[in-house]
């Protein structure tokens, strides 16, 4: 109906259509092709014939996986931690428009040779699971790049990056930043002053790493925390107290907790503890700075007595307040400070910011101490590698694909922020110049293709690509460069049909003997590709020359064989044209065949089939029935010396066949009812038997005669019943007859029925004559019994035997005795034996003593005649009551209740009979 395909009207070779291009869809398109004549003998019409051409599609590989719902995959996959490796993640789908092989995918991961993969998928059901078990507090992320590879000879692949994100679980209880807290109030502090703030961190995320702080109770309650602020305040007076030791607890959303101890100090008014020179001290300083640099210098002095003071760096309990421990102090004699230095390498991508608490305690006979802060921000170098997801890649493109094609897209990661994280993309150049045939987005890592490229010329392109930060990298050695890594990408050039096939000869010549075996291969001619795979696979066809289609072709090997005998009386010389084609492209060669000629032509009858017939039953053999006749082709044959013989079963036995003349006989009387066809085969053999031999078929029907009588199908034993009362018309049974003769010719099988009459039993032991039934009727063609008039009654009659007599087309008669039983129906009422019965008991007879036994009948059957016997007046008191013996039509009638002479000297009452 899309007009894809066209037929060469002299040759009958079917092709695609060349402009429009031709577009297929489906997987098969049946075409319908008519043969017409050229009507040369000038009939009332031209005669044509018609056949069905079925063209199979065979799939070419155009089209990559696609992961449509990659977008989805990167916003969504996560996996809680803790979790056993092997726990179920995620399962991507990629689907491939191809067919069969061309598009069933497997998948798998791109990454680097040397790293060990997080997780692992199906490669069938692309189910990705867990490799191993992941703790979000080291890693809260992974990128991963699946690919989806279909299983063409020529694979393309298609990918999705996504990154799994490692959710939280409860696993990490608070930690307080230092491991004890301490400080010095005056004793006339303020009631509501804030003099401490503790803190504590969690490596939990969200609820989990909510906090709420808490203090042991001790009355008086002196001091009290902000739960949600963890500063602590006095609460009442505290001049009477000259220390104050407290617990102070941090619990995370999950209820997880932990402690630490305050310790306070109550000075007097007169004593002071040392005074800082800033209230705290920020600093910022690079994450690469070396270590035993000092950062920031401090200074505290004593305001009484000796202005000398001692410093301490606080133990921290977290990484940001030193712990592991990431700077030390140092005091500086010289002048009364204290400096603190770098203790060991920082990294701003761990820890980005600290805070040191710092105490400075006097040096009088009762020491006093204060603390102060030291904040210090780290900030980024370039000190990470924008390292590539995966060492190589592999993408595909196709060949003849418009130049601007998307091919594949790389992807890098770095740690770093800003410009030192930025990362732009390029290609490198090499020797081989594969670059210049690809261009890359520097942002994206898109790469496009920027030529049309020929699979035949180059089949594939190796490509080195470069990430490269946005600024001067802090590794050594680099001077002043930025960080970058490397990784290559294989383009594979897929192939597509865009070579035409071509013979390796313009023309062949061959000769063959005339008597050489079909199936003989004569000559192989081959062609040649280009392309590769599907596209390069070649079909060979006979398109024009092949008189009688004598000849074949392997239509995917190119050898031409015999498919018919040669006859070099009828043919000498054949010129075939044979094509060979690859689904688009197509070239033609010549093939001459020369028959060498042989005398080896077998004898041929004048018709293929041969149809003779003869009664059964005749007498006088042998019967002339038909006779054959053969002639030998070959030049200059003996037509006298032609033998005939007859074969298949039968032959010899019921008929002979004259070997001279081909007269076939019946020797035998016939019986169409034991075999109504014969088959054989006769063989006519020239030189006198001994030569070549041709063969014919010979079909003899069997003509009937009436000689078989009907039969009753049911006999000896043919039933059926119906109910009594039933009305006229009603179906009972079906008394259906054979009859062996030939129900396809004639009447000797076609058979009518009636009603003889109807016997009783006297007259079926006498053998007496039947007699007329108006009970019945019977469908003289089916056979049919039916009810003629109603009042059919099973209490005068309970069976009839009808004598049906069947009659065939040919008066022969053969009768049956159908047995009707009547059923019965509930038509009459029971009733008792006596009208009215008496009965005398004792006063003091014992419940359940019988009083009187009473008898009923019923003229219907069975359940019908099944009688309950029940009282039903005069029994006001409920004194008596009747037991039903139903099989026995009969009931007996018990006393309930005790009697009493003098109320209860006479009981009256009705009974009432119910079939059951």
């Amino acid at each position: 109906e899309e007009g894809n395909f066209i037929i060469d009207s002299q040759k009958g070779l079917i092709r695609l259509r060349s402009s429009p291009p031709p577009y297929l869809q489906g997987v098969e398109y049946v075409l319908n092709v008519t043969a017409t004549d050229d009507n040369a003998s000038s009939g009332p019409q031209a005669l044509s014939s018609t056949a069905q051409v079925i063209v199979g599609v065979d799939d070419v590989n155009n089209n990559k996986p696609v992961f449509e719902k990659c977008q989805q995959y990167r916003e969504s996959t996560s996996v809680l931690e803790n979790q056993p490796a092997g726990t179920f993640v995620l399962q991507v789908h990629a689907v491939d428009a191809d067919e069969g092989s061309n598009g069933r995918v497997t998948y798998g991961f791109m990454h680097k040779d040397s790293t060990v993969p997080a997780f692992s998928i199906h490669p069938d059901t692309g189910v990705i699971v867990t490799a191993r078990k992941f703790d979000r507090e080291r890693q809260r992320e992974y990128a991963v790049t699946v690919t989806a590879t279909d299983q063409a000879a020529d694979p393309l692949i298609g990918i999705c990056q996504l990154n799994i994100l490692i959710l939280d679980q409860n696993d990490n209880s608070p930690k307080f930043e230092n491991i004890r807290y301490e400080y010095f109030l005056r004793e006339d502090t303020m009631i509501g002053t804030s003099f401490l703030r503790v803190a504590a961190h969690d490596d939990d995320f969200g609820t989990n790493a909510a906090i709420t702080y808490s203090m042991s109770s001790e009355q008086p309650e002196y001091l009290r925390v902000n739960p949600l602020t963890g500063w602590v305040y006095v609460n009442q007076p505290i001049s009477q107290r000259t220390y104050i030791t407290r617990e102070i607890v941090a619990t995370d959303g999950g209820n997880l907790s932990s402690s630490v101890e305050l310790a306070v100090t109550i000075t007097n008014v007169k004593n002071q503890p040392p005074q800082w020179d800033k209230d705290s001290y920020s600093v910022v300083i690079p994450e690469n700075t070396v270590r035993d640099t000092p950062i920031v210098t401090i200074k505290a002095t004593s305001p009484l007595g000796d202005p000398r003071v001692t410093y301490n760096l606080e133990d921290g309990m977290v990484p940001e307040t030193n712990m592991p421990v990431r700077f030390y102090l140092t005091p500086n004699r010289e002048d009364g400070s204290a400096s603190i230095l770098v203790a060991e390498p920082l990294d701003y991508e761990t820890t980005r910011n600290f805070m040191l608490r710092v105490r400075a305690q006097n040096v009088a006979a009762v020491p006093l101490a204060a603390f102060t802060t030291v904040y210090i921000n780290v900030t980024d170098v370039n000190d990470n590698v924008p390292f590539f997801t995966s060492s190589i890649y592999e993408a595909s493109v196709t060949e003849g694909a418009e130049s601007g094609t998307l091919v594949f897209q790389v992807l890098a990661n770095d740690l770093d922020l800003g410009l030192n994280g930025k990362i732009s993309y390029s290609l490198l150049e090499d020797r081989s110049g594969d670059h210049q045939y690809f261009r890359i987005d520097p942002e994206l890592g898109f790469i496009y293709s920027q030529t049309v490229f020929d699979r035949e010329t180059k089949s594939s392109y190796l490509l080195e690509v470069q990430s490269v930060d946005g600024w001067e990298s802090a590794r050594p050695g680099k001077h002043g460069q930025p960080n970058s890594d490397t990784a290559y990408v294989r383009v594979f050039i897929s192939d597509v049909n865009d070579n035409k096939p071509a013979f390796a000869q313009a023309s062949y010549e061959v000769d063959v003997d005339e008597d050489a075996d079909v199936g003989f291969a004569i000559l192989t001619v081959g062609a040649n590709d280009g392309d590769e795979g599907g596209n390069a696979k070649l079909r060979y066809q006979i398109t024009s020359g092949n008189t009688g289609g004598v000849f074949d072709v392997e239509p995917e090997v190119g050898t031409i064989f015999i498919a018919q005998p040669l006859d070099y009386e009828q043919n000498k010389r054949y010129k075939l044209h044979v094509l060979a084609s690859d689904g688009k492209w197509e070239d033609y060669t010549t093939v001459t065949v020369n028959v060498v000629n042989k005398n080896d032509e077998a004898p041929v009858f004048t018709v293929n089939e041969y149809y003779g017939s003869v009664t059964e039953e005749l007498d006088g053999s042998p019967v002339f029935v038909l006779q054959v006749t053969a002639s030998d082709p070959d030049k200059d044959a003996d037509q006298e010396a032609l033998r005939y013989s007859l074969h298949g079963q039968g032959a010899e036995s019921e008929f002979i066949i004259d070997e001279v003349t081909g007269k076939i006989y019946a020797q035998r009387t016939l019986d169409r009812e034991e075999r109504a066809v014969w088959r054989f085969v006769v063989l006519a053999t020239d030189e006198g038997g001994e030569g070549l031999t041709g063969f014919t078929d010979v079909i003899i029907n069997v003509w009937d005669i009436n000689d078989n009588a009907p039969v009753f199908t049911c006999a000896p034993s043919c039933h059926g019943d119906v109910a009594e009362n039933s009305a006229a018309g009603t179906s009972v049974m079906e008394m259906t007859a054979t009859d062996l003769d030939d129900s396809a010719v004639g009447q000797n099988a076609v058979l009518s029925y009636r009603i003889l009459g109807s016997l009783d039993a006297t007259h079926v032991e006498m053998g007496g004559v039947p007699t007329f039934s108006e009970m019945f009727a019977i469908n003289p063609t089916t056979g049919t019994i039916t009810v003629a008039m109603g009042g059919l009654d099973r209490e005068q009659v309970e069976s009839y035997l009808l004598v049906v007599e069947a009659r065939d087309g040919g008066g022969m008669t053969g009768t049956g005795t159908a047995t009707i039983q009547i059923k019965d129906v509930n038509d009459h009422a029971p009733r008792f034996t006596d009208h009215s019965c008496l009965a005398r008991i004792s006063e003091n007879a014992e419940p359940n003593a019988e009083v009187l036994e009473l008898a009923a009948e019923d003229r219907d059957t069975g359940e019908n005649a099944q009688l309950t016997f029940s009282v039903v007046a005069g029994d006001q008191e409920q004194k008596f009551y009747m037991v039903s013996h139903k099989q026995e039509q009969r009931g007996t009638l018990r006393l309930k209740k005790r009697l009493d002479y003098e109320r209860h000297s006479e009981q009256r009452f009705n009974l009432t009979l119910k079939r059951s």
